[in-house]
């Protein structure tokens, strides 16, 4: 995972990972030990360093999540899957974040607490077997009418969708093969609180524009300061065709049903994918670029 992450030989990876085990300063490393890291300068090491705790603190968190969901009776096989499949602390809380104490719940946790998991999975697995009308109950908010039937089965696949390893792993390199970008302004509404002085020192952010991959560590910082103040506006810009092929492999490949399913199935398949990009994936993409 800390070659992918950092785009570095496994094999350096690996030596890196020992070196740091055994209290190995950067310096000592870049100067004594350039073999064994394949002559990384000390700039890249240290990103290297920073990632590789970031994995550890994803480690303990997620075996931190899974014992309380134990405890609490929540822990699903799926969920477990999920979990365990988290590569970026964005991803622990977009998998874990609805089952924290005291959270609402999401649409699809309401909706499978309606009862509608059974249709969703038939949708896919065996859509002939699938009425949706036999859902419907009228004094029941939530099943009332078959619009509400259908949306309820639609949260629930996109909510499949978003927790799906594989998805995210394709969204994942689609992205990289695209010119996905962050920008940033000067915001429209800046901060009362910030002076003159604050807002020139961000000068350089003030109408930025790079490719994701080439964005470096020490710019997203400033960026996030300068969001954090009010003084900046970020946006990651990912190009429509980046959603439309998406979309396509989803309705097409990974989330095809199993079995012939009618027009109208077809139809709520390709909302809840849509519906899962726009809600729930994108917002995950972009707090993973950040």
């Amino acid at each position: 995972v800390l070659s992918q992450r950092t785009g570095i030989e496994e094999w350096v990876c690996a030596n890196i990972i020992q070196l740091f085990k055994d209290d190995n300063t950067i310096p000592f490393i870049v100067r004594y030990r350039k073999e064994l890291i394949n002559n990384l300068e000390a700039d890249a090491l240290r990103e290297v360093q920073q990632t590789l705790e970031e994995l550890q603190t994803i480690v303990k968190k997620v075996h931190g999540s899974i014992q309380k969901l134990k405890k609490e009776g929540k822990l699903s096989e799926d969920l477990l899957t999920a979990l365990l499949n988290c590569r970026t602390l964005e991803e622990l809380n977009h998998v874990y974040g609805p089952y924290k104490t005291g959270s609402k719940g999401t649409k699809a946790q309401r909706a499978r607490q309606l009862g509608l998991e059974h249709a969703a999975n038939l949708l896919l697995g065996n859509p002939r077997e699938l009425n949706l009308f036999s859902y419907v109950k009228s004094n029941v908010e939530g099943l009332s009418t078959i619009e509400e039937v259908k949306s309820g089965v639609q949260h629930i696949l996109a909510d499949m969708v978003a927790k799906d390893k594989d998805t995210l792993d394709f969204i994942r390199a689609l992205c990289q093969k695209r010119y996905v970008c962050l920008q940033s302004s000067l915001s429209k509404v800046t901060s009362k609180k910030a002076s003159e002085k604050d807002i020139n020192k961000f000068h350089l952010y003030q109408n930025f524009s790079c490719n994701i991959k080439n964005v470096q560590h020490h710019q997203i910082l400033a960026i996030n300061r300068g969001e954090n103040l009010k003084i900046l506006t970020v946006k990651i810009n990912i190009p429509d065709g980046v959603k439309n092929e998406f979309c396509r492999w989803c309705v097409n490949e990974r989330w095809r049903p199993k079995a012939y399913a009618n027009p109208e199935l077809m139809e709520l398949l390709r909302y809840s994918v849509e519906d899962s990009y726009k809600r729930l994936i994108y917002p995950l993409l972009c707090r993973e670029f950040r």
